[in-house]
């Protein structure tokens, strides 16, 4: 079937909540611009759930060829590959650009001073940017005036299994009032580059563009190939990467792996969170980047104010509970499973979900059966307590304590844990004697399934024990880790 559909468009100066919008008279930013189908889906069928504005969107995959008609002067960047630089580009731009496909340091192919002669010139004052994009769901581009373009190279992996490395190519455009941009290709570098590792799906298209959009958006919006972030000139360079790292990372949720953003905006916030999370342990090695989402759980856990994660994004109470539930919560317990699996099985799970699922659209369900099934473990406990169950109705959720630490007659040592909250966990012990012998212990979660609020661990005859710890690499988002340590 073919439709022909004509409409128009009135850009707004920031809409949708800065997803798009304009900048004074030297950036446009288009996106959700034209008429897109419906999702039809094996679970659902048709999905024509109104948009009400708290979570984003669902899209099916398609192939688009977009010709943007701009005035000379002005440059075009898009989802898709640039079908005709030579036409539209000034020749030693187009020189730079072509470089930059093979440089892994910086190209400044539109320096601050020469943006007036950036484009090819056009005999009628216009010129016709034709681009086209496979495997995508859905189309953004950008039009600018006196912006900066900077491009270098990243390793994605290898794409086609020929053993070879494959790259894409990073872009930043950005106006000389953005100080933070200096750096900010390194940023998108850095970032393809370890999601493309650490998700074990090589990051699939041409170009990976950022572009400045201060006047439209203060944090950031992603699209296909495409991001907007607003200028970051009071939050500094680190608050930068941060969420430079946080868009591109949607490239994998929800642009590939294309989930119902709409139902379940955890499934692209939360994972999307979890992912740049650990790009800033990579990229700022001595900090502590799981902390703020697990930090801002726990406060609203412990007023009762947050909502399940499985509930509909649209239908969580007011105040913080759709943010907690879509971004902080869901990547603190990626963490936690972490904790629960150990890394190895851990990262081949969770590799293993985006490779059975690129391209398609996973429920919920299908991330928890992957897990269940490369890990070989039923873990219908942990999505139950975590994922269905809140502080809204009861007390669900993980507070681990020392209770006791006796040391008997024989000369053992018996160590009391009480699993004072609803969630069950499995117990992680650090254990330190007086002579500086460091002991790990780990109590099952069987235990606590099987309705005990306490167990007992009897460490054989030695010397004095002097400290105990409960989660010592603070994998697990526990409500009062101030009972979780013993010292004598």
């Amino acid at each position: 079937m073919e439709l022909a559909i004509a409409w128009s468009f009135p850009l707004p100066q920031a809409g949708a909540s800065g997803r798009m919008g304009y900048s004074g008279d030297e950036l446009l930013y288009l996106a959700y611009w034209y008429p897109q189908m419906a999702v039809y889906d094996d679970v659902v069928g048709w999905h024509v759930e109104p948009f009400r504005g708290n979570a984003e969107f669902y899209s099916d995959f398609g192939s688009y060829e977009v010709t943007v008609d701009a005035p000379a002067g002005w440059l075009v960047m898009s989802t898709g590959t640039l079908r005709n630089p030579a036409a539209v580009l000034a020749p030693d731009v187009a020189e730079r650009l072509a470089a930059a496909e093979s440089s892994d340091d910086v190209v400044h192919v539109v320096a601050h001073d020469g943006v007036d002669e950036a484009t090819a010139e056009a005999a009628d004052g216009r010129l016709r940017w034709e681009f086209r994009a496979d495997s995508v769901r859905d189309v953004a581009f950008a039009v600018m005036r006196n912006h900066a373009w900077d491009a270098a190279r990243t390793p994605v992996g290898d794409r086609d299994g020929d053993g070879a490395t494959d790259y894409a190519r990073v872009d930043a455009f950005w106006r000389e009032c953005a100080v933070n941009y200096e750096e900010a290709w390194r940023y998108a570098q850095h970032s393809i580059d370890f999601l493309s590792r650490f998700t074990g799906l090589p990051y699939p298209w041409p170009h990976m563009s950022v572009v400045e959009g201060g006047g439209i958006i203060g944090g950031g919006m992603e699209f296909p190939m495409m991001t907007l972030i607003g200028d970051y000139n009071r939050r500094g360079a680190e608050a930068l990467y941060y969420v430079t790292a946080h868009e591109l990372a949607h490239m994998w949720v929800p642009m590939i792996l294309s989930t119902n953003e709409r139902r379940y905006a955890w499934l692209d916030e939360g994972t999307t969170s979890f992912n740049e999370n650990n790009a800033r342990a990579e990229f700022f090695p001595d900090s502590d980047p799981y902390a703020g989402d697990r930090d801002g759980y726990l406060s609203t856990a412990r007023m009762a104010a947050e909502g399940p994660i499985m509930r509909w994004s649209d239908f969580h109470r007011p105040g913080p509970a759709y943010g907690v539930a879509s971004y902080a919560k869901p990547a603190s317990v990626l963490h936690a499973l972490r904790g629960v699996l150990g890394s190895e099985t851990f990262d081949r799970a969770y590799r293993a979900y985006y490779d059975r699922w690129a391209f398609k659209h996973p429920y919920p369900w299908d991330m928890f059966a992957t897990f269940e099934d490369v890990a070989g473990r039923d873990l219908d406990w942990f999505w139950r307590a975590w994922y269905y169950e809140s502080t809204q109705d009861g007390d669900w959720y993980l507070d681990q304590a020392v209770a006791g630490v006796e040391r008997l007659g024989s000369g053992e040592t018996r160590i009391t844990i009480a699993d004072l909250g609803w969630v069950p966990m499995p117990v992680r012990l650090r254990i330190r004697r007086s002579d500086g012998e460091v002991l790990e212990r780990t109590l099952a979660v069987d235990r606590w399934l099987e309705g005990a609020d306490e167990a007992t661990i009897t460490l054989p005859a030695g010397p004095a024990v002097t400290r105990v710890e409960i989660d010592p690499e603070g994998y697990f988002p526990d409500i009062d880790r101030r009972n979780n340590v013993w010292e004598r």
